[in-house]
């Protein structure tokens, strides 16, 4: 056959790969923190640290959670209507 009369180059016989000291790739280690991540959740994320910290008292901490636009023009229909 034509594959007896090949000859190999010893120069590119396949060689196992070392995993010894140096040899291997290092694990992949989590990079989370050195991401440059954009604006936008950087502040939200400073902001929600900051509200972890802060002890905000309840007649104030109503106000932080607001209503979507439908449930808020649905209500100010309803306070129309009562007038």
């Amino acid at each position: 056959m034509i594959f007896e009369l090949m000859v190999v180059n010893p120069l590119l016989e396949k060689q196992p790969k070392q995993f010894g000291i140096g040899g291997a790739l290092p694990p992949k280690k989590d990079v989370h923190m050195f991401v440059r991540w954009p604006p936008v959740v950087q502040i939200q994320r400073e902001k929600r640290n900051l509200k972890q910290c802060l002890k905000v008292p309840p007649a104030l901490k109503q106000f932080t959670k607001t209503l979507d636009k439908n449930l808020d023009i649905a209500r100010l229909a309803r306070n129309v209507k009562r007038r």
